[in-house]
């Protein structure tokens, strides 16, 4: 191999600690914008001229295609449970890894899900599958997606909704899960509620503490468990003495 300039050994330098962080190789835009070049060409450049001494190979047609020579065999990482609050890429949660040779799918992915649960069988993914991920600012309507909401990872379909339908997600919620706790609850006392999240509510009362309210089971915030509660209660903190002395 043939000896780095200052500039070389610096991009290849953050591409090692990119992967580290990460557990995948940058875009050619996040070389650009961490080392102030004015394009990606400039990073491209660059990249080729690495590759040349062969310290790197670059993959075509994948915009994180840098492999490091000496990890070659690394590959494309496969993420199990995720570490509650942690990065999805945190080395913690990388099972495998498969090399970039037997990527099966037809386009380049940034790593692989396993899927826990059997909520996306109807769209032919099943528990225990591997899916590939790839990360993008242009997602469309119905697309399946990974999201995190608080510290669950999850894989659903993408589905927009308008003002009128969260208006009616608030004032008609469903009875039959948490969601008509959380309706019920903006519906009531909309000047008391700080945060409503998909699995827990914040309530100022006025006093010097907020009070969070947990709602981590599903069943446990429907009509039926608390619709009575609820209209039995004339104020929030009322709602809030009343669920303390129930736990």
């Amino acid at each position: 191999m043939k000896n780095l300039t200052e500039r070389q050994k610096e991009i290849l330098d953050l591409i090692k600690s990119y992967i580290g962080d990460y557990g995948f190789p940058p875009t050619r835009a996040d070389i650009s914008k961490k080392l102030g070049f004015k394009s990606a060409n400039a990073a491209e450049q660059h990249l080729r001229a690495i590759e040349k001494k062969g310290f790197i190979k670059i993959l075509s047609g994948a915009s994180r295609g840098i492999v490091l020579n000496e990890e070659e065999e690394k590959g494309i990482p496969v993420i199990g449970l995720v570490a509650a609050g942690g990065p999805i890429l945190a080395q913690e949660n990388i099972e495998k890894r498969v090399p970039y040779s037997q990527n099966l799918l037809t386009e380049s992915v940034d790593y692989y899900l396993r899927v826990k649960g059997d909520s996306m069988v109807d769209v032919g993914i099943f528990e225990e599958d591997l899916i590939g991920v790839k990360k993008t600012n242009d997602i469309k309507e119905g697309s399946v997606v990974v999201a995190r909401i608080n510290d669950e990872v999850t894989v659903k379909t993408l589905k927009k909704l308008s003002s009128e339908e969260v208006i009616s997600a608030v004032g008609s919620p469903p009875e039959d899960t948490r969601a008509f706790f959380r309706g019920k609850c903006l519906e009531k006392w909309p000047e008391n509620v700080i945060i409503a999240n998909w699995d827990s509510m914040v309530f100022d009362t006025g006093e010097q503490n907020l009070h969070r309210v947990p709602m981590l089971e599903p069943l446990k915030g429907t009509a039926q468990h608390v619709g009575d509660l609820i209209d039995s209660c004339e104020t929030v903190i009322e709602l809030i003495d009343s669920i303390s002395e129930s736990v």
